[in-house]
């Protein structure tokens, strides 16, 4: 017999396998990432997912350099708003352009020839959605992420018509409409003047079901559900998410001080401090000492925090 809270958990499926380029990204090893995915758009040149991937490392290996990889991007005070641009190499972004634009071009081609073809439209609102981030971040143009963020949810609700069982295509949709109804006024404005208001419970509905029976989105689609949990102020609920990806990639010390993070914001003490002891005496996955030092002074905040509180 299932107990209580076993009826309770949702039916998440588990973290589907990785290829060998995205097991290193998701363990932070962007270099080796990086040299698969190149390896990749090598052998698969006609592949517009492949340059997907060489695009998606190129972008998160520079916001992990410039110290831009944290929950703060999308948390409460939506700071990512007022961050200063991201500094970008002109040859990194010359190389990040070409493999969007490459995708992109692929994806034109197939779809002239089927109208519905699943891996263009796919293909299509991912490469979409990373120069929609790059316009956001690097260029701080948010007119200009805001149209690529309609056309890459636009072509993943085409998929979503042509395919209604496909999870993979929910991710975006649900993002955008979360954030969307999330936004300061200003960005609502900006967003309503390219047709697009949003819907906060709907997008929450939708980033819940693509973390359930998402494949190629299976890991961003959890990593977005426990950073929306926690904007609601539902720490609990993400633990489990940032515990499971924490264990599936043990290099990522992101990961790892997400959860003591989110220990911490639900006043969980012994767990936040007990799990900052391991995490500083890991030799085996260590941390950037820098990074420690951050880690416990934003675990004691945010402890003072829910004491006062």
């Amino acid at each position: 017999m299932l107990s209580f809270f076993a009826i309770l958990a949702p039916a998440f499926a588990a973290i589907p396998a990785q290829s060998d380029g995205y097991a290193a990204f998701y363990n932070l090893d962007y270099d080796r990432a990086l040299a698969l995915f190149e390896r990749e758009t090598g052998q698969d040149p006609q592949n517009p997912e492949a340059w997907n991937h060489l695009a998606h490392a190129l972008l998160h290996r520079r916001l992990f350099l410039e110290g831009a990889m944290s929950s703060e991007l999308v948390g409460s005070s939506n700071s990512f708003l007022r961050r200063q641009k991201l500094n970008m190499p002109e040859t990194e972004e010359k190389r990040f352009l070409e493999a969007v634009e490459k995708s992109i071009a692929i994806c034109e081609q197939r779809l002239e020839i089927r109208r519905e073809d699943p891996i263009a439209l796919y293909a299509a609102g991912v490469a979409y959605a990373h120069r929609g981030k790059y316009h956001l971040l690097v260029r701080k143009a948010y007119l200009d992420a805001l149209r690529d963020a309609n056309r890459s949810r636009g072509f993943h609700n085409r998929l979503r018509k042509a395919d209604p069982s496909n999870p993979d295509a929910l991710l975006i949709p649900g993002m955008h409409e979360y954030i969307a109804g999330n936004l300061s006024f200003f960005v609502r404005m900006l967003a309503a003047m390219t047709g697009f208001s949003g819907n906060r419970e709907r997008g929450i509905a939708m980033i819940e079901e693509a973390s359930k029976r998402g494949k190629k989105t299976g890991v961003e689609a959890r990593l977005l559900l426990a950073l929306t949990y926690n904007r609601e102020q539902k720490p609990k609920k993400a633990l489990p998410l940032m515990r499971e990806l924490s264990e599936a990639f043990p290099r990522n010390y992101l990961y790892r001080s997400e959860v003591l993070l989110l220990h911490a914001r639900a006043g969980e003490r012994d767990a936040a401090m007990a799990g900052l002891a391991r995490m500083e005496a890991d030799r085996n996955n260590p941390a950037p000492q820098d990074h420690l030092r951050n880690l416990r002074e934003s675990i004691h905040r945010l402890l003072e925090d829910r004491t006062r509180s």
